[in-house]
């Protein structure tokens, strides 16, 4: 056994990481259902969550002019909630392990859900400076709580199955990412069907119920602060992990242009009925869902696969998907047909799964095998606050940048101009792990038993095949 420091160097001290005392251990070997279950109360917690923050962008606009907003206001509205959600990512990620998991996950779940049925009551507020202060404040509040809410849902879901880890996150951070796109969807559905504040109020119940839930049957992670000192910008130092969260960011850029301008093109361009244009927005989640759950799957049955390897398809199918999304018109060669614009649908949804789950990978990887930190709830906040500062700072600036292109230029041409973004990162992805590739094996998972850590020499063997 090798001792660093800050690894673990007892078999007791492993099982206390990963799932918790003796006591909790034997629990769960007799309640096995029970993780199941915390995992999809969790997991509908962030998909809620993550919903909220586009969930008003098909109505609210309406009525926040009405109301005294600009339409400036409105998007600072919107692009602020992200900003707030980095802050927080930033300055809870080092000490969630402190305040303890499963208090910020309960916490932010009731506060987020709580804002959310407040901000459904804004209807009956009177218009003018008023209404706008307390629509910011709302927001800012909501998007801090959910903050806390989402990155301990991944520190838990990690903790809560060691053996089944990749595929488990995989889930749930694919969630996080169809919430954010069918919030529209969502938003629009409930509106239509019971007015302004249906919406917050259906989508704001849920956290809170599930937050009473996992109160009662959630297990209290280990809360002793790790040895070494660990941080977001000592994993971005890393070359690798910097070019994964540049990809991250750019994947969200596109997004979130996505979200923003597809729907007027599609009802410019094709004629599209609004109702319609949910529908096809759908095929989007729904194919990032399904290849994100089987590339989740793969990586955890077959560990040697290179995670990096899928990262780079993943930026091919980006650039060819949004080329499709308008079409381009490259030579003539792409007819301009809804048909085509579907199937760009389809591999803009398997791009997202291609390169946001390998990428978080390669990012767990580094931090754990090649940083040599502790498999312990704080560095899997880092990981995972990294991972959503990028995804955030994307959210931000994607609806300004994409909405100045497609005003400008069209929106086959600024789909175009989104789509080199992430392929600008591919020759570096591509020339980094040319030269690292050698021979090797797989970078290792930690058993149950206990956590093995080679020798130097061994080491570097082990972390080959994913080029870190």
């Amino acid at each position: 056994m090798m001792d660093d420091g800050y690894l673990s160097s007892s078999k007791e001290d492993v099982i206390d990481y990963n799932i918790g005392s003796k006591e909790s251990q034997k629990g769960w070997k007799q309640h096995i259902g029970i993780k199941y279950f915390n995992f999809i109360t969790v997991v509908v917690v962030q998909l809620s969550a993550a919903s909220c923050m586009s969930l008003p962008a098909a109505f609210f606009p309406p009525r926040a002019l009405e109301k005294g907003f600009s339409e400036s206001l409105v998007g600072v509205l919107f692009s602020l909630y992200a900003g707030v959600r980095i802050l927080v990512f930033v300055l809870v990620s080092k000490r969630i392990s402190n305040i303890g998991v499963k208090f910020v996950l309960c916490a932010g779940a009731i506060g987020g859900g709580a804002c959310m049925i407040m901000f459904g009551l804004m209807d009956f507020a009177p218009a003018g400076a008023s209404y706008i202060a307390l629509c910011f404040a709302l927001r800012i509040i909501e998007s801090a709580f959910f903050g806390c809410c989402v990155l301990s849902v991944h520190v838990m879901v990690t903790h809560l199955f060691v053996e089944k880890r990749i595929l488990m996150v995989g889930i749930s951070q694919n969630m996080f990412a169809t919430g954010g796109i069918i919030g529209p969807t969502i938003g629009s559905l409930l509106y239509t069907a019971g007015g302004f504040m249906l919406p917050f109020v259906v989508v704001g119940t849920f956290p809170l119920v599930m937050a009473l839930i996992n109160m009662t049957t959630l297990p209290s992670l280990p809360t002793t602060p790790v040895k070494r000192n660990i941080a977001i910008t000592k994993l971005l130092q890393n070359k690798v992990s910097l070019m994964c969260a540049l990809l991250q960011m750019a994947v969200a850029l596109s997004h979130s242009f996505f979200n923003a301008t597809f729907s007027i093109h599609l009802d410019e361009e094709y004629g599209v009925l609004p109702s319609d244009i949910g529908y096809i927005f759908l095929i989007v989640p729904l194919s990032s869902f399904l290849s994100s759950l089987c590339l989740s799957g793969i990586m955890q049955r077959y560990p040697t696969l290179n995670p990096m390897i899928i990262t780079m398809f993943g930026c091919i199918i980006q650039f060819i998907a949004l080329q499709l999304l308008g079409p381009t018109d490259i030579f003539g060669m792409i007819p301009h047909n809804l048909i085509i614009v579907i199937f760009g649908c389809v591999l803009f949804g398997l791009a997202h799964g291609f390169t946001f789950m390998p990428s978080l990978e390669v990012q767990t990887r580094i931090a754990i095998y090649k940083e040599r930190w502790p498999d312990c709830p704080d560095t899997h906040s880092i990981v995972s606050s990294t991972y959503r500062t990028t995804n955030s700072l994307g959210n931000m600036f994607g609806p300004v940048i994409g909405s100045l292109l497609a005003e400008n230029y069209g929106f086959p041409t600024a789909a175009s101009m989104m789509s080199l973004i992430g392929l600008i990162i591919f020759p570096f992805l591509v020339s980094y792990q040319v030269y690292h590739c050698y021979i090797g094996r797989s970078v290792f998972t930690p058993s149950d038993d206990n956590y093995k850590v080679a020798d130097d020499k061994e080491t570097d063997k082990l972390l080959a095949s994913t080029a870190l």
